[in-house]
């Protein structure tokens, strides 16, 4: 269905005047890119879908028009932070208008915040996908007439995308109830299939605004290794190699924690961040990277969405991703400045089959579904619509199949259920809410408000805390119906309705024809598609050709050979080949080895140090002038070691024990004092790697200069003077605005409170050294001297 939101209702701006309001709010002094285009199009009401490089400025394309709109303009937006950051950047005129509504407010303020938006004062919501499973947030939208609706993100529509999100297919559904809006899906990465899903999933025909997805200041390369432990002494250089900041995306949190710490042991600042870490130290670790106080973050790939730190100079992929859409949102992080940046991939022949492994594990399995769909089964009986807790369900299909699912499964498989034509999820409701009958409701001629007020024995102009549940079985209604009913009655006056704690309120159909053959047909095209998505990904790493040209044409765009942007047009001078450090040969007695390496350690290790030490890897926490034999076993296969040491442990020769924190540690044995007896232990040696591709073709030599960093371009307030800023200005002023920002979240306040950015723009040319030269600067009063001069001068020194 397209919008029903005509052009007729909305006042037509002329270019000038677009470019006059886009400077009077944002300060911009032109669009860049294909920014004019879209917005064009939505202002004159007409739904679109727009295909934006990482930095090209999508926010700005629903941002400027909200101002312009009459009603309100609601973004969906998959993550908290992403939300909070676009927040924190708009300018003052814009931000007062602006709001957002997610499960970190309080119920007295999420209340007040619904009740601005009714009275008009906010012209930009922000929003949750969940949050519109709920009908009073729909109703109030519904009342507060929305002009445009955003789904930002919009490849988590997709089921087969690389970041489904599952509450983001209901959006379809709602659009009819908000009034037929017009429609804006954003995204950085959706190939031609996706962009149609995405239109069929919200029902809109969506008129494409492709950007080029090249970027002429990202290098991209590729680097194929033997093992694990050349990746990681590979990445030591790089990291050495660039001075500016970057990001290192690892699969898992052990993996991050401990390229981390060899990073620092190699001189390196660098911290990682991933999902098991308290919010205090992410928070931490977030305000030390934006700081520049940490250089390099090694991250899964969590961290990155709603970080704004526009001068990344390096994105290195320890492991290939997923997908080659996640691999151009992810790489495209680096550089959003406009400068010269490197964005790395490292490869090993393995890697291909540890890909296929990782995605079957994350796949949606036939008998989870099974477990799933039978525990709901037993809570809503045929025919019915029930509540249906997903944090229990996820409990007891996990306890049913004897494994822990997590939250996302769960979601995903609910989905999957709906689509097969199993259940009807339908808006959450509440299991009990606070309702006080008017004096107008008491005399009003409705039987369905009658019905409900004797069976939930109300009285006029007193509060009472009612189960919905059971009055949807008085009314034999479902509980989101007795909702509606509420809030159609609280729009007429008749009642105030205050609902409390929701659940997903869930209706189970009769099975319909052959659903288990579509259903295997569901798990196999998912299946078909990963693989797919494999093949992809493997084909950029090895394809002798282009790496912008392929990753364009994934995005269905057709480009020429970059030429001077890539490792396959520009080979990097000076670059060898890695080669594999020679190994020792297995020694005779490899049993000795082993205990006299964990004797000669200074303090007490587990099995997976006692390896690291044993194989000379540069991720171990000790090195060859600490302990003995550090590497004497390089020639070893890691699992082969593993095993020799529980063979040593079965012998005698070295036993296990529990420390006090309650890690499981190694210690040699008294049988061990008369020596190992050889043959006590056998060892397999590393299997050799496949052999590297031959080294690519000579090319003709190209023009270095081509190769310098390109203009520097921004979508931030251009400094007042007309010459373009330095390169060390820009950096300052990236550096000033990370430091605004975290100031800001600590005091709770809107960032251009601290400093506008036109001041931040005068402090980076200025580059005040004492207080006479801060208080020089316009824009600077003597108030900012005394709360922030002090921080100000410590991170211009720190340049």
């Amino acid at each position: 269905m397209s919008s029903i939101t005509q052009p007729s209702d909305r006042i037509t701006y002329t270019g000038d005047e677009l470019q006059f309001e886009l400077t009077r709010l944002f300060g911009h002094k032109a669009f860049q890119g294909s920014q004019q285009t879209v917005i064009s199009q939505v202002m004159a009401g007409i739904d679109t879908i727009a295909v934006m490089p990482t930095g090209a400025g999508k926010s700005l394309c629903y941002q400027f028009p909200a101002m312009l709109l009459p009603g309100t303009t609601v973004v969906i937006s998959p993550l908290i932070a992403l939300m909070k950051d676009q927040y924190d950047s708009l300018p003052a005129d814009v931000y007062e208008r602006t709001t957002f509504i997610n499960s970190t407010l309080e119920i007295d303020a999420l209340n007040q915040r619904m009740s601005e938006i009714l009275d008009g004062r906010y012209k930009l919501v922000y929003c949750a996908p969940e949050r519109l499973r709920q009908q009073p947030f729909i109703d109030a939208l519904r009342r507060a007439k929305i002009s445009l609706l955003v789904v930002d993100e919009a490849h988590c529509v997709s089921m087969w995308g690389h970041d489904f999100r599952p509450d983001y297919l209901f959006l379809g559904k709602c659009l009819p109830l908000l009034g037929h809006p017009t429609l804006l899906a954003l995204t950085a990465t959706a190939t031609p299939e996706i962009r149609d899903e995405i239109a069929g999933q919200l029902g809109r025909k969506l008129q494409p605004v492709v950007a080029s997805v090249f970027r002429s200041n990202l290098f991209y390369e590729v680097e194929t290794l033997d093992d694990k432990e050349q990746k990681l002494r590979r990445l030591l250089e790089i990291c050495k190699e660039e001075k500016g900041t970057g990001v290192i995306y690892a699969r898992s949190r052990e993996s991050c924690e401990q390229l981390a710490a060899a990073l620092r042991r190699a001189g390196v600042q660098a911290a990682h961040y991933h999902a098991g870490m308290s919010p205090d130290e992410r928070t931490a670790t977030q305000e030390n990277f934006m700081l520049d106080r940490v250089r390099i973050i090694v991250a899964t790939i969590a961290f990155g969405m709603g970080i704004d730190k526009s001068n990344v100079r390096l994105i290195v992929h320890f492991s290939p991703p997923d997908t080659l859409e996640g691999y151009v949102q992810e790489s495209g992080r680096a550089g959003r400045d406009g400068r010269r940046s490197r964005c790395v991939l490292f490869m090993t022949a393995g890697d291909k089959s540890n890909l296929t492994r990782w995605k079957r594990q994350g796949q949606l399995k036939l008998e989870e579904l099974r477990a799933i769909y039978k525990e709901l089964a037993r809570i809503v009986p045929q025919g019915r619509t029930h509540y249906v807790n997903l944090d229990e369900l996820e409990r007891a299909a996990g306890s049913a199949l004897g494994k822990q699912f997590d939250s996302t499964t769960v979601r995903v498989a609910v989905s999957l259920l709906e689509r097969v034509g199993l259940i009807v999820r339908h808006f959450d409701a509440p299991r009990t809410a606070t309702v006080t009958v008017t004096n107008q409701g008491e005399t009003a001629d409705a039987p369905q408000l009658a019905l409900f007020r004797d069976a939930a024995l109300l009285q006029a102009n007193r509060p009472a805390r009612v189960d919905i549940a059971a009055m949807g079985q008085s009314l034999d209604m479902a509980p989101d119906g007795i909702e509606q009913l509420l809030l159609g009655w609280q729009e007429h006056g008749w009642v105030r309705y205050r609902s409390e704690r929701r659940d997903p309120v869930i209706e189970r159909l009769r099975p319909p024809l052959d659903v288990a053959g579509a259903i295997n047909n569901m798990l196999r095209l998912q299946d078909e598609a990963q693989q797919h998505q494999i093949s992809q990904m493997m084909t950029y790493a090895t394809a002798n050709r282009c790496r912008h040209v392929i990753l364009a044409a994934h995005l269905g765009e057709k480009i020429g050979a970059c030429e001077t942007n890539c490792d396959y047009c520009a080979p990097p001078e000076g670059r060898a080949a890695p080669q594999a450090k020679e190994a020792r040969s297995l020694p005779a007695n490899p049993g000795q080895i082993i205990v006299e390496c964990l004797l000669s350690f200074p303090f007490n290790v587990g099995k997976p140090s006692l390896v690291r030490a044993l194989m000379g890897s540069a991720a171990s926490n000790v090195t060859a002038q600490r302990v003995k034999h550090f590497g004497a076993l390089e020639a070893a296969a890691a699992g082969s070691i593993e095993r020799a040491i529980d063979d040593l442990a079965d012998a005698g020769y070295v036993a296990f024990f529990e420390s006090e924190e309650g890690f499981k540690l190694l210690r040699v044995a008294n049988k061990a004092e008369q020596g190992v007896p050889d043959g006590a232990v056998s060892l397999k040696p590393k299997r050799q790697p496949k052999p590297l591709k031959q080294e690519r073709e000579e090319r003709q030599p190209r023009d270095r200069a081509a190769r310098q960093d390109r203009p520097f371009t921004r979508l931030v307030l251009e400094p007042e003077e007309e010459r373009p800023p330095t390169p060390q200005e820009a950096d300052l002023f990236e550096r000033l605005k990370a430091w605004r920002r975290v100031v800001a979240n600590r005091q709770n306040l809107p960032p251009y409170i601290i400093f506008h950015d036109k001041t931040l723009w005068a402090i980076a040319r200025a580059r005040p050294q004492t207080e006479e030269e801060f208080l020089a600067v316009r824009g600077v009063g003597q108030n900012h001297l005394t709360r922030y001069g002090s921080e100000l001068f410590e991170l211009i020194a720190g340049e």
